[in-house]
């Protein structure tokens, strides 16, 4: 006999713990008509990024102390049925030079696995919630803005046009990380406050200097210090957001800018680091408002883990991101390479030749969609190195592009593009090469493939002036067959698709084909 069914759906539930540098805290969510509901948070505080600013590692009596919390976490879960909460960790363990004790010892002890997200992975979640409570602003939904992050160890900004992400760049200082550098001229408060502020100039000068050509018109904020700067201005919240005149962040951080946090703490009924975090956020916040027409700051209330939840409580969540970060990660690197003279008309031309090859050879290469973004990213950008260095072109691009920051991409990944965009009708990837001394057989295989791939669309625009008309791409047995039509001489494109058809059949086993069809004058 078949049990009854309830007619009633189970009740979804889930759970983050989010290891940060001053705070560990939990939250507990359940999907209720389609919205991520918060059952339960807790939070205990452990200053785990003082430790790791100040000595560079995570003491082992730290270590068992945050192993306790996390266990104690895991308790209460347990009364919600939850057994395998996402586990994640910012900045503070992701610096931490001892970080693969820290990550076993918190798996000996208590049976947790860590992930430890990338900076680009941090923020890249960040920014998706604070577009999509900006999206929810009807006046400000299609306007320029500029997304920032003050992150405890680093600051995060991303340029939105209106309709995608279209530059991001990552510097490596935060509100924690910024006070604690600088400790040992705190207790001279007027020239600490000058010092940070020549610092911060210095610091974001390229920058605001880029964002010149850009009429941004918001600045959009978010961070942990966030509510209580909104607080101490008397800001209003509406719709999620806090709405914060710039003129009152300006006024607060003058008036705290010569104190020191214990006696900012005491003035304004907060705890002494949370005093230092402000100082440090308001100090980088003031330096980015006048970038910004808008006089009025919006401060959504967004947490790392809101995405995290969404996508572990909404099956279709993780699709419209991993959208979301592939065009903003495309739109990113058209930026880039403008910025680099290269020309338009030959990137978009290889990148889409790049991925027609890759969706025609689907059955021989197995490449995961993932790194067809790559492809498609090292098709934009192959350019941007030739004005650097023409003889050393390899050299100029690899180090030029590892050190961009692309949206959404993790550094094992900028590698592979850099690696990818380096290579010509000319060149081909020599394992024995000291840079390829800690690359896996795995990644080799992804480099060959992907470098075939991208040399063979290369060399139908070797001459850059867009020849080919109505390419057409076909797998055929042993032979991959590209067939273009048009009546310009293409010696160049043919004699440079050759040099590459070796190494594409020494990598797939199949040889590739190019026939050219005339048109009629």
């Amino acid at each position: 006999m078949k049990p009854k069914k309830s007619g009633k759906a189970a009740v979804r539930t889930a759970a983050v713990i989010d290891i940060g540098s001053r705070v560990v805290k939990m939250r507990v969510a359940q999907l209720r008509h389609g919205e991520v509901q918060t059952l339960d948070q807790l939070r205990y505080f452990l200053p785990l990024g003082h430790e790791v600013f100040h000595t560079g590692s995570i003491s082992f009596a730290t270590t068992r102390e945050l192993s306790r919390i996390l266990r104690g976490f895991s308790e209460t879960l347990r009364g919600y049925g939850i057994t395998q909460p996402m586990v994640v960790a910012t900045t503070a363990l992701r610096e931490a030079k001892n970080r693969s004790y820290v990550e076993d010892q918190l798996h000996v002890l208590g049976g947790i696995d860590v992930k430890v997200l990338e900076d680009d992975e941090e923020k890249t979640l960040i920014y998706y919630s604070m577009l999509g409570a900006l999206k929810k602003i009807e006046k400000a939904a299609k306007e320029v803005s500029l997304l920032t992050y003050i992150g405890t160890g680093s600051i995060g900004v991303a340029l939105y046009d209106g309709a995608h992400i279209v530059y991001s760049q990552h510097l490596p200082i935060g509100s924690v990380k910024l006070h604690d550098v600088f400790s040992g001229i705190q207790d001279n408060p007027e020239q600490f406050h000058q010092v940070i502020e020549e610092y911060l100039a210095n610091m974001l000068s390229p920058l605001l200097s880029f964002l010149r050509d850009f009429p941004v018109k918001n600045l959009v904020l978010c961070g942990s210090e966030d509510s209580i700067i909104a607080r101490l201005c008397g800001a209003q919240e509406e719709n999620g957001c806090y709405w914060i005149e710039a003129e009152r962040m300006q006024n607060l951080y003058r008036t705290i800018c010569s104190m020191v946090p214990e006696a900012i703490g005491e003035r304004y009924g907060i705890h002494e680091d949370e005093a230092a975090a402000v100082y440090s956020a308001l100090a980088i916040y003031c330096c980015l408002q006048p970038c910004a027409s808008e006089k009025t700051v919006i401060s959504p209330q967004v947490e790392l883990w809101d995405e995290l939840l969404r996508e572990m409580l909404l099956p279709k969540a993780k699709e419209a991101y991993d959208a979301h970060l592939c065009d903003s990660a495309v739109c990113c690197a058209a930026t880039i390479a403008r910025r680099f003279a290269c020309d338009p008309k030959h990137w978009e031309m290889v990148s889409r030749i790049a991925l027609q090859i890759f969706d025609k050879t689907r059955p021989i290469h197995g490449l995961p969609d993932r790194v067809r973004l790559l492809l498609q990213l090292s098709a934009i950008l192959h350019d941007c190195g030739r004005f650097v260095d023409g003889s050393e072109r390899f050299r100029s691009i690899f180090y030029l592009i590892r050190n961009f920051d692309l949206y959404g991409l993790t550094k094992e990944e900028i590698n592979l593009v850099a690696v990818i965009s380096g290579y010509n009708e000319l060149t081909k990837p020599d394992f024995s090469e000291i840079k390829f001394a800690r690359t896996t057989p795995a990644e080799k295989l992804v480099i060959s493939k992907s470098v075939a791939i991208f040399r063979l669309a290369n060399a139908l625009d070797r001459s850059g002036k867009q020849k080919i008309g109505d390419l057409k791409i076909k797998l055929d047995k042993e032979k991959l067959i590209i067939t273009g039509s048009g009546n310009d001489n293409m010696q160049l494109e043919k004699w440079a698709f050759e040099q590459c058809a070796g190494f594409f059949k020494e990598v797939f086993g199949i040889d590739p084909v190019f026939h050219v069809k005339l048109l009629m004058l």
